[in-house]
């Protein structure tokens, strides 16, 4: 028992009743009542408690009794904080029995089953540690022992063939095609894993679409004459170098020529038929600058080709800045050259890495204005006829395309559109360069929809091509693109219209101010200015084609014959009227008029923004068109289309 002067006083046993109010029924005036005696005994009628609840319960609610007032809960006073108790004092005694039964048993008895659970679960862990690594063992060193005999071959391991689609049969898809079936070949031996045998390599499928009847992308028409009655005129059409503003064999270091003299084995040389004159060893053409008063200057093409004479005018006329001309484009041309090259030692993710390693970048970023600034050139002789040289190569002028795009126009405008040798065409060589590359050609499929998606079948994510309206649908692995597919690419080029004239006579040389038509130029090139007529703003290039001859004359063979028809030619920047073509002509047989989209990529200055041939954000798709954004020529197509199969490889 404590002391009579401890601070501790006496508590009352640990489960005694709590205090409680007093209540009246329900509408009898409410008197305050302290606090009764915890040990104070409770009328049965009011409450009802459990003898072990620290807390008061309210009475069972009869159906036709009215229910007391609510009485707050009231906690037993020994919860209320204390003191602790005098260590051996009769309060600690009594405070060890307070404690629920089940921190008794945890705390004052030792439970050993927990003990004897946990050991069985190590034991049980340890077994499965065991297994696993018994089976891992197993599987790596047993299972694939080689068991076969020494004489057995294993068979050959199945693999799906990865199908390839090149949209687009011009020179960068048939060039993405032949170079694929160089690198993927049928016959090509690999050793299978395990086996001692030999089997065909990798199989891989390439389908090339083009959306003409015929193979030459944006370069072929593709129409026929159609005129008599005679079954012979159909069989004659409009050829690519119909349609070609220069010549596409005409230089040795020319890529696609070199692939056709060693793929095909053809021989290659200027052909001595000419237009205007014989000239032994080539073919020149008589050039004309018209500015709406009458022709201003004349040129020839070939520039070796042309005359003292006429040689010794212009430079009376123009002085140092004709000279300048000629030398400007050289140094490009001769890096342009060593580029292509390139492809067949290197690859290029990008545009950007290309033209660095060959020494362009400058020429890329500087204007064309710039560069013949600072080249000599006088804004004379870039007026009355570089002006117009470059808007029939380009479709843009010098205020708006790049150093680089003027030096390879000037080349070609002196390079002229001579013809080889033996009738070979552009068409016929690009479509034997398709037979030996091994692919399947499919013409007349315009794309329309391309989507990337899951397939069953296939572990990657493949394309599904959409063509003709979506009648025509197809999966394949990966996807090249040759032209500009999405609208926002196809802003970045411009449109062309060729007219042809099929007539008996031949251009009226009167609307030009010339007394006679056997010296009317065969082509005339419009220089931009306001003296022009209406209708002619818009015209880049007026010239003549070639003779048609009829249907039973063999022009390999008859150099003399008459023939019955002249084909000439309207390259403008918009359609032109029938009113300005009757002017310029009369007794027409046939007008054709055709709209070339996307013939003339936009060659700006570019510092910046070049792309890559793999298309970001897009598994498996890759483009060619990134080229076109700083060069555009046959030849430039052709090394894009090597390079990308190139990359393909790579990836594959």
């Amino acid at each position: 028992m404590p002391s009579s002067k401890s601070n501790f006083q006496a508590r009352p046993p640990p489960y005694s009743s709590p205090p409680s109010y007093t209540s009246q029924p329900r509408g009898v005036a409410q008197e305050r009542t302290p606090l009764l005696d915890p040990n104070q005994a409770l009328p049965s009628h009011q409450y009802q408690t459990h003898s072990h609840s620290p807390y008061t319960q309210r009475p069972p609610i009869s159906p036709f009794t009215r229910p007391p007032n609510p009485q707050p809960y009231i906690h037993h006073p020994s919860s209320l904080p204390r003191a602790d108790p005098q260590p051996g004092s009769e309060l600690q005694a009594q405070e060890y029995f307070q404690y629920p039964r089940w921190i008794y048993r945890r705390i004052l008895r030792r439970d050993t089953s927990r003990t004897r659970g946990h050991k069985t679960c190590r034991h049980i862990l340890l077994a499965l540690l065991f297994l696993t690594i018994v089976a891992i063992l197993f599987r790596n060193y047993v299972l694939f022992l080689d068991f076969n005999p020494p004489g057995l071959v294993l068979p050959p391991e199945k693999e799906e063939p990865v199908r390839i689609a090149v949209i687009g049969a011009g020179p960068a898809g048939v060039s993405a095609a032949l170079r694929l079936g160089e690198l993927f070949p049928t016959d090509e031996d690999v050793r299978v894993k395990g086996g001692k045998g030999k089997v065909k390599g990798r199989k891989v499928e390439v389908v090339v679409f083009e959306k003409s009847v015929s193979v030459g992308g944006r370069m072929n028409l593709d129409f026929e004459l159609g005129i008599g009655e005679k079954e012979g005129w159909a069989r004659k059409k409009f050829s690519i170098e119909d349609v070609a503003s220069s010549s596409l064999f005409s230089h040795t270091s020319s890529l696609i020529r070199r692939r056709a003299e060693t793929v095909l084995g053809l021989e290659f040389d200027a052909d001595t038929k000419t237009n205007d004159m014989e000239v032994k060893g080539g073919k020149q053409q008589d050039v004309g600058f018209y500015d709406g008063n009458g022709i201003t200057t004349r040129m020839t093409r070939p520039y070796d080709k042309m005359p003292w004479l006429q040689w010794g005018k212009l430079v009376l006329k123009f002085g140092t800045s004709f000279l300048a001309a000629h030398s400007l484009p050289a140094n490009d041309v001769r890096k342009f050259s060593d580029m292509v090259k390139l492809v067949d030692t290197e690859t290029f993710e990008g545009v950007e890495d290309w033209i660095k390693k060959a020494g362009l970048k400058e020429s890329v970023e500087k204007g064309a204005r710039e560069k013949l600034k600072d080249g000599g050139v006088g804004d004379g002789y870039r007026d009355k006829v570089i002006e117009a040289q470059v808007r029939r190569q380009l479709g843009q002028g010098t205020e708006e395309i790049s150093a680089l795009a003027l030096s390879l126009a000037l080349s070609r405008e002196e390079l002229g559109a001579s013809r080889p040798m033996n009738s070979i065409k552009m068409q016929d060589v690009l479509e034997q360069l398709l037979v030996k590359s091994g692919a399947e050609v499919r013409l007349g499929m315009t794309l329309e929809t391309m989507e990337s998606e899951r397939v069953p079948d296939r572990k990657n994510k493949a394309w599904n091509l959409s063509f003709n309206g979506g009648r025509v649908s197809q999966v394949f692995d990966k996807v090249i693109l040759t032209s500009p597919f999405r609208p926002l690419e196809k802003a970045y080029y411009r449109h062309v219209w060729q007219t042809f004239i099929l007539s008996s006579t031949s251009l009226n040389a009167g609307y030009f101010n010339i007394s006679k038509s056997d010296t009317l130029p065969s082509q005339i090139l419009l220089t931009p200015n306001s003296n022009l007529p209406v209708g002619m703003e818009v015209v880049n290039e007026i010239s003549y084609v070639k003779d048609i001859f009829g249907p039973d004359i063999d022009t390999s063979s008859d150099f003399n014959a008459e023939s019955v028809f002249k084909l000439s030619r309207i390259l403008s920047e918009k359609p032109i009227s029938e009113y300005t073509v009757r002017e310029l002509w009369g007794g027409m047989k046939m007008v054709v008029t055709r709209k070339i989209e996307g013939a003339y990529p936009l060659l700006f200055p570019r510092s910046e923004g070049r792309g890559k041939f793999k298309v970001e954000g897009s598994e498996g798709l890759w483009t060619t068109a990134v080229m076109e954004e700083v060069i555009a020529g046959v030849d430039a197509s052709w090394a894009a289309g090597e390079n990308v199969a190139n990359l393909m490889k790579q990836d594959m």
